[in-house]
């Protein structure tokens, strides 16, 4: 089966920046080079398929007029989203979509992603709060004991999240100091807006996986990340991205509060193309994940099943 089939496919980004040129990156695959992204829009457009906003993908949908079309979205807000990724998009006149989780321009979001790898990065082994030991002289070490960590992270409950990063990193990490080396602050936000080829959607307040929380707190999650780049940005914001949004972090009840709350489309981290199906199911749209691995001559020549073997995207 085709990478990119049916009727297009919406592709999930993260970050754009310069490859990593490190052994231990374990973020590695949360970001495209520049060059790869230009790459990619070039080999898109020259094999016929049509890039559009996510207003013109909901209208073609409806319609029943999309064919070989495809959306580019970057999530949570990152600085090189504006500063490295813009400058290729504009050069192509390719629109594009970047879900923002309010906490990274409020800087309060906790990157522990990237704060795991500089840990990791400079110790030959870790000492944690509850007296166990991690050796990481090794890239090998290092990455086993990301994985370890992360899992323990991600499957914390969230009124323990707190608690889990306070026994990795102590509690006097700088989590504001990080948003403000990585992520958009509100003025550029405005600056990426003002971009006729931008669109600015929601990625929730503090990017949980929604399904774990009750349901008021999930939408007010939902509801306040809108409301607030609505502020900010003085207009309404129409998309909504689901964070994490796998099968358990985003379902049912959560499409259901993206329609009520009025977004347009809700994009989830589901793989999958697009077909016309989907005009019914505007609120639970599936992505598939872009990275500097995809090549766009071989894509139809790959199969689900060996693509879906690569690393699992953090955030």
């Amino acid at each position: 089966m085709d990478l990119i089939s049916g009727r297009g496919s919406i592709l999930m980004l993260h970050r754009v920046r310069d490859e990593a040129r490190d052994a231990f990156e374990p973020n590695r695959d949360m970001a495209v080079s520049p060059a790869f992204l230009d790459g990619f829009i070039a080999a898109a457009k020259k094999d016929g398929y049509a890039f559009l906003s996510l207003d013109e993908l909901a209208a073609a949908l409806r319609q029943g007029s999309a064919h070989r079309v495809l959306v580019l979205t970057l999530d949570d807000g990152y600085r090189d989203n504006l500063e490295q990724a813009l400058p290729v998009f504009a050069a192509h006149g390719t629109p594009f979509a970047v879900y923002v989780a309010t906490d990274f321009p409020e800087r309060q979001a906790r990157l522990w992603w990237y704060a795991l790898e500089d840990l990791l990065r400079g110790r030959s082994r870790l000492d944690l709060a509850d007296g166990s030991r991690l050796a990481c002289a090794s890239p090998a070490e290092k990455l086993a004991a990301f994985d370890l960590l992360r899992g323990r992270i991600v499957n914390a409950k969230p009124d323990e999240t707190e608690a889990v990063l306070n026994a990795i990193f102590g509690g006097d990490y700088d989590w504001s100091g990080l948003c403000a080396r990585e992520a958009l602050g509100w003025d550029e936000i405005a600056t990426l807006a003002r971009h006729p080829l931008a669109t600015i959607g929601a990625h929730t307040m503090s990017h949980p996986a929604l399904a774990r929380l009750s349901r008021d707190r999930a939408l007010s999650e939902m509801k306040g990340s809108g409301e607030l780049i609505g502020r900010r940005l003085g207009r309404p914001v129409r998309h909504f991205c689901y964070p994490f949004g796998g099968r358990g972090e985003a379902d049912a009840r959560e499409f259901g509060l993206a329609r009520a709350l009025g977004f347009v489309t809700a994009t989830t981290t589901r793989w999958g193309n697009l077909y016309r199906r989907h005009r019914h199911h505007l609120q639970a749209l599936p992505r598939i994940p872009l990275t500097n691995g995809f090549g766009w001559a071989q894509h139809r020549r790959q199969s689900w099943r060996r693509f879906l073997k690569g690393p699992v995207v953090t955030a």
